[in-house]
């Protein structure tokens, strides 16, 4: 009998983690003011140890499709989700370990209302994330593996570029991987058997040696946008007034002090105009998210259609975008009276803005198949609008702010076009 160790180191390209829903945390803030909420935080799965965990089967399924295609894996991590037989994984995920020790991060995220295209009631909640660079170390076995067969995982390991965790539709957890090692241990001699009852922990598992990684598959669409007007995506939270000032401010969306405009910021908008391009072109397009049919559920996800159904992943991946750049200042508002005309007393509020700076949005194809046509020209047109200031990005669109325009406008598909390549119907 011959058995093979292989560890894999992983490094996270971006923010992400496997959360642990069930282990939903309500705490309640109270603000310097004494104003009393109540944020709900959706944490990361962490060991017994206490320390942020990346789960076997998190790892036993990214690897299972990624070598689907390859004849020699074909069956090495188990028949697929409901197959007629089944049959134990040749290859066994004995575990992982995080090697980094960075505090995670907290990021807030609401629901849009799409009848008053403002803040939903009651949907404010936060995430638990690893920061990027958190590395995990894999071990994995294989006992009984032909030469082939073990050439084959280790080049598959190598060009193994997986999406960890939830969010993968907003650019989260995109790991690659960094080092790779791999022994094979002969049991039936005396050496082989000494080396493998000597192994008592991950540290005496094969050391990994360090890759060039792979790099990440071309994006589906990139484009450049320039801040026209003053944008404000907020977090939901507020710090006392600079220099010890009446009221608060209301603070915006940073990475690292950098300003940035999340993933789920831009998907957000672009959804709900490729929605509104499909209704006005007579196309499918349903009201809730969660049909699974229209084109609109198809390319950005949807939910359950209903309890016997199941949620559908986007086919493409929109992350946050760091403002270039960027000018930051702050800008007063004040509620006015509708009986007296004048300033009502206790209304005075300050919002951080960023006046001028630039961002790339990127979008990535996570599809098995090659991208559609008709998902590229709707991306296309949405952005088209975005740029001619019908949409805006951020809070106060419908007072001037959050509006951005493309550097470099590339042709637009005509909606004669796209009505072309939409079918008529209803969701």
């Amino acid at each position: 009998m011959r058995s093979t160790l292989f560890t894999v180191r992983l490094r996270l390209a971006t923010a992400g983690g496997v959360s642990a829903p069930e282990d939903l945390r309500t705490e309640t803030l109270t603000s310097p003011d004494g104003e009393v909420r109540v944020r709900n935080t959706r944490p990361l799965r962490r060991d017994p140890t206490g320390a942020p965990h990346l789960p076997g089967t998190t790892i036993a399924g990214s690897l299972r499709a990624h070598c689907t295609t390859i004849p020699a894996l074909r069956d090495a991590f188990g028949p697929a989700p409901g197959a007629e037989t089944r049959t134990a994984s040749p290859i066994q995920v004995l575990g992982s370990i995080t090697r980094t020790t960075t505090p995670p991060q907290h990021r807030g995220r609401t629901a849009i209302d799409r009848h008053r295209a403002a803040a939903r009631t009651h949907t404010l909640h936060w995430n638990e994330t690893l920061v990027a660079g958190t590395e995990f170390d894999i071990f994995l076995r294989w006992d009984d593996a032909t030469e082939e067969q073990l050439t084959a995982l280790d080049a598959a390991l190598g060009h193994w570029n997986p999406r960890l965790g939830a969010g993968a539709s907003l650019g989260a957890g995109r790991a690659q991987v960094i080092a790779l090692g791999h022994r094979s241990y002969d049991l039936r001699s005396e050496a082989g058997l000494t080396d493998w009852l000597a192994i008592t922990g991950p540290a005496d598992y094969p050391a990994p040696h360090p890759l060039t990684p792979e790099p990440p598959p071309a994006p589906l669409l990139q484009r450049t946008l320039r801040i026209v007007e003053a944008l404000h995506i907020g977090t939901g939270t507020t710090r006392p007034a600079d220099g010890g000032g009446d009221g608060e401010i209301a603070d915006i969306v940073t990475r690292n002090g950098t300003p940035i405009v999340p993933g789920s910021t831009l998907k957000g908008v672009l959804r709900s105009r490729v929605e509104y391009i499909c209704r006005v072109l007579g196309a499918p397009a349903c009201e809730h998210a969660d049909c699974g049919h229209c084109r609109p559920c198809l390319l950005f996800g949807h939910g359950a259609p209903d309890e016997n159904g199941t949620p559908g992943r986007a086919r493409i991946a929109i992350g946050d975008a760091e403002i270039r750049h960027a000018r930051r200042e702050q800008r007063r508002h004040v509620a006015i009276d509708r009986f007296t005309g004048g300033a009502r007393n206790q209304l005075l509020y300050t919002h951080d803005v960023i006046t001028t700076g630039e961002f790339d949005l990127v979008i990535d194809h996570l599809g098995e198949h090659e991208p559609d046509p008709t998902d590229l020209a709707l991306l296309t047109a949405a952005l088209d609008d975005l740029h001619d200031g019908l949409i805006g990005l951020g809070a106060r669109t419908t007072a001037g702010y959050g509006t951005v325009e493309l550097t470099h406008p590339g042709p637009s598909p005509a909606r004669t076009d796209l009505s072309a390549l939409l079918p008529p119907g209803t969701p």
